[in-house]
């Protein structure tokens, strides 16, 4: 921005001065870059001896997938309205290089008799984790015959379907 100004002189002279502003522009954008089934999307977690876990949140190990770090939590006896009703169930986020993360994604809790995996999708931005409260009910679960947990073993799995990284830009 360039100010003019101009003063009057006696014997029709005039005296200019300028005043030069350089406003540094600065835009904000943001990169996203989508991974469909990235490697190592899929984890499974066997959980042992399930019937002897108290009534708070387990851990997986963490695994990576599309270059954040990932880990499952199960509560055995259900989180909040749910305790003592159904099995809950996330995926969490870990660590990741990238300030946003957007993720579909399936859990499932494996049927280890008959295959008919019980399973939920959904999706969002990740920060921590997204889940489900109600995952399965434990009458369902503890049923011998629907096949969820054999010789005391609960078998979790996350699937990563797509994932799209978010970083701010300053141009």
């Amino acid at each position: 921005m360039v100010l003019i100004n101009c003063f009057p002189l006696p014997s029709s002279m005039c005296v200019f001065g300028a005043e030069v502003l350089v406003i540094k522009n600065t835009v904000k954008a943001n990169e996203f870059s989508f991974i469909k089934k990235p490697p190592n999307g899929t984890f499974t977690w066997k959980v042992d001896k399930f019937s002897t876990l108290d009534n708070k949140l387990y851990y997986s190990e963490v695994f990576s997938a599309g270059g954040c770090k990932w880990k499952l939590s199960v509560n055995p006896k259900g989180d909040s309205e749910e305790k003592d009703l159904s099995l809950s169930l996330y995926l969490n986020l870990a660590a990741a290089p990238r300030s946003k993360v957007y993720v579909e994604y399936k859990l499932l809790v494996k049927d280890q008799l008959n295959g008919i995996h019980r399973e939920r999708k959904s999706s969002g931005w990740f920060v921590t984790g997204w889940g489900c409260r109600n995952f399965i009910l434990l009458n369902d679960l503890y049923d011998v015959s629907k096949g969820f947990l054999v010789d005391d073993t609960l078998i979790v799995e996350a699937k990563i379907l797509l994932m799209s990284v978010s970083q701010d830009l300053i141009c």
